[in-house]
């Protein structure tokens, strides 16, 4: 599917001017269908606004019941259905490859939601224990009065948020969907973390979301008898809405742990074969199988291998490949120390590959995004249970950059030779252009929004996957930009559930 997605990209490209008037009218009609269905999953979609720096609906947050999931399948399937009111032969080669991709997201869409009880809603990589304070953090502003009470209003809603979300697992539960017990109590960890500070104790240190909350008031241009007042509005709101739902899921959690397994593989869910296989197709558009995976995992091994066998003896290493791993994880010359100067060392240094490689981009790519990007520190409430690193999209309006966060908690987990990987990948040329080069750039304005903005919506829809996934931002790997060591064969091998 993938290829001959690419194949008729390059086919619509090469004749997209000369298409005739009656495609571009069905064309054109099939255009208006897609903004249509972007605006209406915008409307439904709080979070979503946010995150394209829009302050509609910044008050609320997802619904995220299984009521709103049966209507979201209901309009998915009936989208399909108008599709397939147009003439796919009456459209232009462009119109027919986005009808195309249009049909093949909206049914894998389908088939989450007919596994979306196999998938977890939470687990420590992803859910609404981070989506919450991050949207809060990084996507709502303090501009006015109205900000702030906005800002409150989400503080309060937090608590039928996550009560919706315990009811959800209940669900999975009973349909023999646990998260392993690793992944609990790591959850655990980072929503106590939210609940630890004023307004909550007595520590005399802020919780993160008051913190952030009151820096954000205190820069905004509103009178100071107002500030005193919402600050009085959100402590309340903290106390009564975001600390109650967070102890509320934290309850949930401690029950389940006692029930839960060291389990992790999907083999202990309903149908986990299949479960798999569906998930492997929909990450790679393939009709792939497990074995295939598996195998071409134990090849791309081997290559590797051999070429780190080359390397060995480039640098004059004497020693099985085993030692030479062992050399290159243990040797402190290769690590930072784990003080605040290795830490800045570190970042220091990723900044530096970063602007070393921005004025090379033109030599490889004839677009580039508009949006900024900045490298931060993932925050001290969320980077035990954080990944190494991780990319935030900019906002669409360019009001926020792009972000790769790099978790510092502990240094081991950062060589130095792994700086300039993780840099072209995570940010640039990575996911900063897979994400931001389309997304709000005045130049693409006749692309529909909905495949400007796509990657965007997906990554905030309700459906987890449990099955190993990842996303391949192959412009980071492209000769000249090569990572010196690549996990994801490895990752490939073992990654079979």
């Amino acid at each position: 599917m993938r290829r001959e997605l690419l194949a008729a990209a390059g086919a619509a490209l090469a004749v997209f001017t000369a298409a005739p008037a009656s495609a571009e009218s069905e064309s054109a009609r099939l255009d208006a269908f897609f903004e249509e269905v972007f605006q209406r999953n915008l409307a439904r979609s709080p979070l979503m606004q946010s995150r394209l720096g829009l302050k509609t609906g910044q008050e609320s947050w997802n619904d995220i019941s299984e009521t709103r999931r049966i209507e979201d399948a209901a309009l998915d399937q009936a989208d399909l259905e108008k599709l397939r009111s147009f003439d796919f032969d009456a459209l232009t080669p462009q119109a027919q490859l986005s009808y195309r991709l249009f049909e093949f997201n909206t049914k894998d869409d389908l088939t989450l939601f007919e596994w979306r009880r196999n998938i977890y809603e939470i687990s420590h990589r992803r859910g609404l224990q981070r989506t919450i304070p991050q949207t809060l953090i990084d996507n709502h502003p303090i501009e006015t009065a109205a900000d702030a009470r906005a800002y409150i209003a989400r503080m309060r809603g937090v608590k039928p948020l996550l009560e919706q979300l315990v009811s959800e697992m209940a669900r999975d539960e009973a349909a023999g969907t646990l998260p392993p017990r690793f992944d609990i109590e790591k959850v655990i960890g980072t929503a106590r973390n939210l609940v630890t500070g004023a307004p909550f104790d007595e520590s005399g240190e802020d919780s993160v979301i008051w913190s952030d909350f009151r820096a954000k008031l205190d820069d905004a241009d509103i009178p100071q008898a107002e500030k005193q007042a919402l600050l009085t509005e959100a402590r309340d709101a903290m106390l009564e809405g975001f600390g109650p739902g967070f102890e509320h899921l934290i309850t949930h959690l401690e029950s389940a742990l006692a029930r839960a397994t060291d389990e992790a593989g999907v083999w202990k869910l309903r149908d986990g074969g299949a479960f798999y296989a569906a998930m492997l197709e929909s990450e790679t558009t393939l009709p792939i199988t497990a074995e295939e995976v598996h195998r071409i995992g134990l090849a791309e091994v081997d290559r590797i291998h051999e070429e780190m066998r080359a390397i060995m003896e480039k640098v004059g290493f004497e020693g099985t490949l085993a030692g030479f791993f062992d050399h290159v994880r243990n040797d402190p010359r290769f690590y930072y120390e784990s003080t605040e100067a290795g830490r800045a060392a570190y970042m220091e240094e990723m900044r530096g590959v970063l602007a070393e490689i921005k004025p090379r981009l033109p030599e490889l790519f004839g677009r580039l995004p508009d949006a900024e990007m900045v490298v931060k520190r993932v925050e001290p409430w969320l980077e035990q249970s954080a990944g190494t690193a991780g990319y935030f999209a900019p906002s669409a309006d360019g009001s926020r950059p792009g972000i790769v966060y790099i978790n510092q908690y502990d240094m081991k987990r950062l060589p130095r030779y792994e700086i300039s990987a993780l840099a072209y990948h995570e940010g640039i040329p990575g996911h900063h252009l897979e994400v931001s080069l389309v997304a709000g750039a005045e130049r693409y304005a006749k692309i529909p929004l909905l495949w400007r903005l796509h990657r965007l919506f997906r990554r905030l829809g309700p459906l987890r996957r449990t099955a190993p996934q990842g996303n391949w931002p192959v412009s980071g790997y492209i000769s000249g930009f090569r990572p010196p060591l690549d996990g994801a064969a490895a990752r490939r091998t073992v990654g079979r559930g």
